[in-house]
């Protein structure tokens, strides 16, 4: 993978992280793009080149870091395993 490619990931990655947080601080409403770029440390110009509009965002997150997305990412060889015990022997 050409290294732009990666950090084109790694950035649509760090909107991604910044919206979940605010989303979860100011709500989906009262959230905009001005506040998800200062959170992600970029200038609001930039989440239009990854994303339409802010609810393409949202849409985004749903779709990519919902808890089950997250386990259809997980290998299956890991879910098979027995959960460790906390407890001491």
């Amino acid at each position: 993978m050409p290294r732009w490619a990666h950090e084109t990931e790694d950035r649509r990655e760090q909107i991604l992280d910044a919206a979940m947080r605010v989303f979860v601080e100011k709500g989906f409403v009262r959230a905009t793009n001005k506040d998800v770029a200062r959170e992600a440390g970029i200038t609001p110009g930039l989440i239009y080149y990854y994303f339409e509009n802010k609810e393409a965002v949202l849409q985004a997150v749903l779709e990519e870091r919902s808890p089950v997305q997250v386990l259809a990412h997980i290998p299956e060889e890991m879910l098979v395993q027995p959960p460790r015990s906390s407890c001491p022997n």
